[in-house]
């Protein structure tokens, strides 16, 4: 791990901030969660999915450990490189440690879970349930060893029958929790390892094509046949719960519906293009661009972009029906929560736009990447968009807000019962959330004189609760990581 000094002496006119203060007449309240000192190492901060806690790694003379909410953990030779980790819902912490020698440990909530004899293990992957977890370790005990042996450890219990040479990808866990799966190689084959039990072995499994159906019911993966020595007489094909699919010359991502009942994926045979939904073919008037298939929150229908035969003009095609050609679709296409609506954001005649349901909104500089968004119930959008050289606004609804020198990415978010609009912006050395186009209180903002990995970390960090009352956000302050909470009236 490579240790960064963190540049806080700009900050010396500010106050320092401890405990926890309350301001205008307790809408807003503030709260002190963590203070982080010069041995805190930047680049293993990691912010708790739901937005509330920290965590780090610091290093003092010749030991390491970790803090969590400002609590001081276990000192260790070492913490392995990225394993510091929350689990899903936020209450557990995970780390793999280094006692001394080839001795490691994987702490669970500072208490030790499983003690492995190896020089290195891989990321702690947590179930979505927080139940369980999975990693790789590197067998032996000699940093001498040559020809090293890989092996999965889930739930503390080393999946000894299935030592390997290579992990390809995983481990995955299904989305409620219960099943696990993993791709390898070993020697000269590779395999999948679903629920402990291996799946025949194929000439090549593709990385990043694992994964599981919503409802945890299906596990899928793209493999290959290698028929000669050129990429051209290799077979794609996907592998549905063990069972190979028609084999192709080229395959995209597969992709699921959210009921898990159907899949669909792009296929090429003999330069003809397909799109492929529960194994039937269906032809399709150009190519679809890869990464942008996706099926409605329930499931009926398919959005995904093509770009014609002729390559000059991209079209979105929404449940089979092909929508106005444009030179470029930038991003897209989107679903409402609802299934209803469906947007994506064009290029064309030097302006940037977003087309909802076939309509042109107005043309900016820029819309930025990954902005979007309906609300809950489909019938509201918000985005941001450049309009000039550091000049950055967000439209609500066809409105356009008040310009800003930046707009934080990933902070811009409707509340959940859709009334309420929330991003995070920036004016000179100060940023601040702006609800409804009113600016709460400014905090001080580093990034613009200093690149630190926590401000990073923090930029997206707005996160409503359920009743859409309260969103709550973390800020740095002279040393100190602030949760924030604003009420709103």
């Amino acid at each position: 791990m490579v240790f960064k000094k963190m540049g806080l002496l700009l900050l010396t006119t500010l106050a320092i901030w401890a405990g926890a203060t309350a301001c205008s007449k307790d809408k807003t309240r503030e709260k002190t969660i963590a203070f982080v000192d010069v041995n805190c190492m930047q680049e293993t901060f990691i912010v708790s999915p739901n937005g509330r806690r920290v965590a780090f790694v610091v290093r003092e003379d010749d030991h390491e450990f970790v803090v969590v909410d400002g609590k001081k953990g276990k000192k260790y030779r070492e913490i392995m490189e990225g394993t510091l980790s929350f689990s899903p819902d936020s209450e557990s912490v995970v780390y793999g440690a280094r006692l001394g020698g080839e001795l490691g440990e994987v702490t669970v909530d500072g208490k030790k879970e499983t003690p492995v004899s190896v020089r290195k293990h891989g990321d702690v992957i947590w179930s979505p349930d927080k139940k369980r977890t999975a990693y790789q370790i590197v067998m032996g005990d000699s940093i001498f060893i040559t020809g090293e042996k890989l092996r999965m450890v889930v739930d503390g219990e080393e999946m000894d029958q299935y030592e390997y040479d290579e992990l390809i990808e995983g481990p995955v866990f299904s989305p409620d929790g219960k099943r696990v799966a993993y791709a390898v190689k070993a020697g000269e084959k590779c395999f999948a390892v679903v629920d402990g039990k291996g799946h025949d072995p194929y000439d090549v499994i593709s990385s990043g094509t694992l994964g599981f159906s919503p409802d945890s019911g299906k596990v899928f993966y793209e493999a290959i046949t290698i028929k000669g020595n050129s990429i051209y007489d290799w077979l794609h094909f996907a592998v549905v719960d063990g069972t190979d699919g028609k084999q192709y010359g080229a395959i995209g991502r597969i992709v699921c519906g959210p009921d898990g009942k159907h899949m669909a994926y792009r296929a090429i045979l003999n330069k003809e293009e397909f799109l492929v939904i529960d194994g039937k073919e269906q032809s399709v008037a150009g190519e679809i661009q890869e990464s942008t298939l996706v099926f409605s929150p329930d499931g009926k229908k398919t959005a995904y972009i093509i770009k014609e035969k002729s390559g000059w003009f991209s079209q979105a095609v929404i449940d089979g029906k092909a929508g106005k050609p444009y030179p470029v679709i930038k991003n897209g296409p989107c679903f409402s929560p609802d299934s209803k609506r469906v947007a994506y954001v064009v290029q064309a005649n030097e302006k940037e736009f977003v087309v909802v349901d076939g309509k042109e909104e107005k043309g900016y500089d820029e819309i930025v990447n990954d902005s979007f968004k309906f609300s809950a119930d489909g019938k509201r959008i918000a985005y941001a968009v450049k309009t000039a050289p550091d000049n950055f606004c967000v439209i609500v609804d066809g409105i356009e807000g008040k310009p800003y020198e930046q707009i934080a990415n990933g902070a811009l978010f409707f509340s959940p019962d859709g009334k309420r609009v929330v991003y995070r912006a920036v004016a000179g050395p100060k940023w601040f959330a702006v609800v409804d186009g009113e600016e709460k209180k400014a905090y001080p903002y580093m990034n613009f004189m200093v690149d630190t990995p926590i401000e990073n970390s923090l930029e997206g960090s707005v996160f409503f609760d359920p009743s859409g009352s309260i969103f709550h956000y973390l800020v740095f302050v002279k040393n100190h990581i602030v949760l924030v909470e604003e009420r709103l009236p």
